[in-house]
This record gives structure tokens, C-alpha cells and sequence, in this order.
């Protein structure tokens, strides 16, 4: 039997005489939407991570020529325990790229590189040939990333400019020039 809910399956109507107007407006604004059905989400895999890569990623091409890269990512968290001792533990994510992404990271992501990283988990299951027995593994398949510390350790071959060059590019233009054409706005 479906639960009626905290009305105890009252309509909106009835309450209107026992609430104000803004209770009975958000009732029937909830039930119209449950009503519908596919204006709520019915689940949300949604994974967002800020941390270290822990080795330099792997980059690999499907059969298909389609690019996947496989890279691992290291999140700490600080807490005090029960002693009032302040701890820190370290959880390790396994990261997959495709497509373009994928070949982003093999060039700008390196060991050590800072990230955000945005995607789904995804766990996948297959059965080991030696031992027969079933094998899991659980991963983030990233969406999007974002580099968030200075690119100094250098992924890939691409050598992009430093803010040293930048800085070197401001201090030669003259005073003629406007050293704001990289703003964006």
C-alpha cells in the first residue's frame, strides 16, 4: 500500500482551511510534480573529487582507435578522533577518461598534478580466467576535469607557458600597448 504522507492522504483542498497559503501552495506544487513523474529525478550518480593524481596516467587506444586514459587520484580528509587527535586519512579513486578527454590528460596531467575531477561511479564485474571466481571493480568515469595547480610537473611532451613567461611577455610590452587584451571581459 502506497504511504499517503504526512497529510495522512488529505488533499490540498482539505488542508487550506487548517494552513496558511504557502503550506498549500507547496503541497500542491509537490504532489503536481510527483504527479507528472518525469519532472523528479529518479536517481543521481553524480561524483565530484578534488585531489592528487597518484601516478602518471595511462593512455590506451580500444580497438576501435577510441582513446582511454586510467589514472589513479588520492583525496585526504582531517578529523578529530575520539581522543580529540587530529587524523587524516587518504582514499584512492580509480579515474577513466575517453575520447578527447582522455587524450587531455595524457598531455597536461602528470603524478602529483591537482585536479577537480567530475563524473559517474561505475562498477563493472568479470570472471578471473585462473581462480574462476567473479572480480569486481568500481571507478569514476569523468566527465569533465579541470588542472587546478601550475603545470609544473609537466604532463605529456607539451610544454605550455609558465606564469614566469607571462609575466616576462608583461614586463616587455611597452606602455603604448594594453597588457589588458587577455582579459576576457
Amino acid at each position: 500500500m502506497r504511504n499517503p504522507g504526512p497529510d495522512n492522504g488529505r488533499s490540498a483542498q482539505s488542508l487550506a482551511g487548517q494552513s496558511d497559503s504557502k503550506t498549500v501552495i507547496s503541497v500542491v506544487f509537490l504532489q503536481a510534480r510527483l504527479d507528472r513523474g518525469r519532472e523528479m529525478p529518479k536517481s543521481v550518480n553524480k561524483v565530484i573529487l578534488v585531489g592528487n593524481v597518484g601516478k602518471d596516467p595511462e593512455v590506451r587506444y580500444s580497438q576501435s582507435g577510441t582513446p582511454v586514459a586510467n589514472f589513479s587520484l588520492a583525496t585526504n580528509e582531517r578529523f578529530k578522533d575520539r581522543n580529540d587527535e587530529w587524523q587524516e586519512r587518504t582514499e584512492w579513486h580509480s579515474i577513466v577518461a575517453w575520447q578527447r578527454l582522455a587524450e587531455i590528460v595524457g598531455e597536461y596531467v602528470a603524478k602529483g598534478s591537482k585536479l577537480y575531477v567530475e563524473g559517474k561511479i561505475q562498477t563493472s564485474s568479470w570472471e578471473d580466467r585462473q581462480s574462476g571466481e567473479r572480480k569486481y571493480r568500481t571507478e569514476i568515469v569523468a566527465r569533465d576535469l579541470l588542472l587546478l595547480g601550475p603545470r609544473e610537473n609537466g604532463g605529456g611532451d607539451h610544454q605550455g607557458p609558465t606564469s614566469d613567461d607571462h609575466e616576462r611577455q608583461r614586463s616587455q610590452a611597452t606602455s603604448s600597448e594594453s597588457v589588458d587584451e587577455d582579459i576576457p571581459f
